[in-house]
């Protein structure tokens, strides 16, 4: 059976998407839940089923089809065909609620659990409402005229999701409000910002929070936590060839903002600049550690092997313990252990003994 589409009504599902349903050409599903034949744009009259579930019957060119579930072509149209192993789960475990938003592609062993769940949740949530005595169809109403979801709680002194439980259950399509995004003027900002006005003082001139003024500053390079740096002035003063050290002592920022800057503006094709590496500290290189760690291990004393080669004691002891070797008196510990007391005696024999120590 179907009925036309009331002209009526138009208005009120404007906001209602539709789409062909794969298994059956013939007609489309909307996410609002409804079937309509795609040529005619007739509206397939749905009914409900023992099961809670709402099922409609369609007539093809095939002839009358057995009945579907109204809940299975809407995801079928929208989210695609049913992988295997897969049924269509309300999330607020509500059959009758069709919405798009209230339904996804799920295994068997999850719904089952969430109807198991969901049952005693059921319970308590109907004692609730009981308790409250909240009249459904005008709490609808008011956020259908335009209330918000915290004006329509406190009206009724319930919770926002009480609210918004309550209107998915009545197949009302809740308000994601992504068009009515608010936009900043981000120029205002960073002038604001330049002219030494905290950012507590920007977000409360231009009606922010105080996270939108720290985007918007990141968003134009200026370091929120800073006074504004001149981008132009680190520009001229690389052109005359000064480094990012004096260039920070002029400009009145750390010699990194600058460095980060001039790396900006190079990648830009504005300027030529390239960071220059760090220098490796002088006499550690793996070599040398090699020699070190090989000097201990013949019985020298730290403090001759760090005059040797131009290093501290400390670091003489720091590699002999990194290469696993025992320490006792700045010297390779020989009192136990075979290997140490082994390599202690022949690099004796090998070497001539050192001279002892004043």
């Amino acid at each position: 059976m179907t009925r036309p589409l009331e002209e009526t009504r138009r208005a009120a599902l404007a906001d209602e998407a539709w789409a062909t349903i794969p298994s059956i050409p013939t007609h489309e599903a909307s996410t609002h839940g409804r079937i309509r034949v795609a040529a005619t744009g007739e509206l397939v009259e749905p009914y409900l089923h023992r099961t809670g579930y709402i099922y409609i019957f369609l007539i093809t060119p095939k002839g009358r089809q057995p009945p579907k579930q109204v809940h299975r072509l809407v995801l079928e149209a929208h989210r695609g065909p049913c992988p295997e192993g897969f049924e269509a789960l309300h999330l607020n475990d509500t059959p009758t609620c069709n919405l798009l938003s209230n339904l996804i592609w799920n295994t068997k062993k999850v719904n089952g659990r969430t109807r198991r769940t969901e049952r005693h949740r059921i319970d308590r949530r109907r004692r609730w409402d009981e308790r409250l005595n909240l009249d459904r169809a005008s709490l609808c109403k008011a956020y259908s005229d335009g209330a918000t979801l915290t004006a329509v709680a406190k009206t009724y002194r319930t919770t926002r999701e009480t609210v918004k439980r309550i209107l998915m259950e009545q197949g009302v399509e809740i308000r994601t409000g992504h068009g009515n995004t608010r936009r900043f003027d981000h120029d205002t900002i960073v002038a604001l910002h330049i002219i030494g006005k905290t950012q507590r003082e920007i977000a409360k001139a231009v009606g922010c929070k105080q996270a939108a003024v720290s985007y918007a500053l990141r968003r134009a390079n200026v370091s929120p936590g800073s006074s504004y740096i001149d981008r132009d002035r680190i520009k001229a003063f690389h052109i005359e060839g000064l480094g990012p050290f004096m260039i920070a002592k002029r400009v009145g920022c750390s010699a990194d903002s600058v460095s980060r800057i001039l790396e900006e503006l190079a990648v830009a094709g504005e300027i030529a600049y390239q960071k220059r590496e760090a220098r490796p500290a002088y006499g550690h290189t793996p070599e040398r550690d090699a020699r070190i760690v090989q000097d201990f291990k013949t019985g020298q004393h730290s403090d001759d092997i760090a005059k040797a080669h131009g290093v501290t004691a400390a670091y003489v002891l720091q590699q002999a313990r990194k290469a696993g070797l025992k320490v006792k008196g700045g010297r390779l510990r020989t009192s136990y252990g075979s290997d140490y007391c082994r390599a202690y005696y022949q690099a004796k024999k090998c070497t001539a003994p050192s001279e002892a120590r004043a």
